[in-house]
């Protein structure tokens, strides 16, 4: 790369300026990113220099945009901050929120509308008619199992990958669904048997 750096010291600077010209700053600072790699290597510990305290690397959050792919302060920096920031803008958070919440739905239930986000059944494209079906039943179970609802099941489709077993139904189709499938009927049959196990009292 050809830079002006080897001649803007012969440049006489103009009045209250250095002798740097704006196109050497540049060709030098796209020399520096170019040659640029980010370290990915995993450390054990990490410094915050929020709390000013060394942390293993666990007490950060994930994040491959960063060097050694961690978050540049701790979790509980992290969370204080974001706490700080809602209280700060509160109406700016919900807005941000709740675009973040739907920016997650539509790609989910694209994913499961094979590529296309609407029901897999009747084509129903409204956002907020669209669910995601277990296609096998047990919906109820799963979320219980996994302790994960409404838009952290979202999160939690994401984060396994998209694993199989689920389709992008509207409200209709997945009423449907059940009464053709009777996971109605057999839900009923298993609330006796689930209470007299609780030792609850059946009405």
């Amino acid at each position: 790369m050809i830079c002006c750096a080897e001649r803007h010291n012969q440049l006489e600077p103009a009045e209250g300026k250095s002798g740097t010209s704006s196109i050497c700053a540049a060709t030098l600072a796209g020399s520096i990113i170019g040659d640029y790699q980010m370290d990915t290597t995993p450390l054990k510990e990490k410094y915050c220099p929020r709390c000013k305290k060394i942390k293993p690397a666990e007490g950060f959050y994930f994040d491959k945009n960063r060097s050694h792919q961690l978050r540049h302060y701790c979790i509980s920096c992290s969370k204080e901050i974001a706490l700080n920031y809602r209280k700060a803008y509160p109406a700016r958070h919900r807005r941000y929120y709740r675009h973040s919440r739907q920016k997650r739905k539509r790609k989910v239930l694209t994913h499961y509308g094979n590529n296309v986000l609407a029901c897999v059944r009747c084509g129903e494209s409204r956002l907020a008619c669209l669910t995601i079906d277990h296609i096998h039943g047990g919906g109820r179970k799963h979320f219980a199992r996994i302790n994960k609802y409404g838009s952290r099941f979202y999160s939690w489709l994401m984060q396994n990958n998209y694993p199989v077993g689920y389709q992008t139904l509207c409200g209709n189709c997945q009423l449907i669904k059940r009464e053709e499938n009777n996971e109605i009927a057999n839900k009923i049959q298993m609330r006796p048997a689930a209470a007299k196990a609780n030792g609850q009292r059946i009405r």
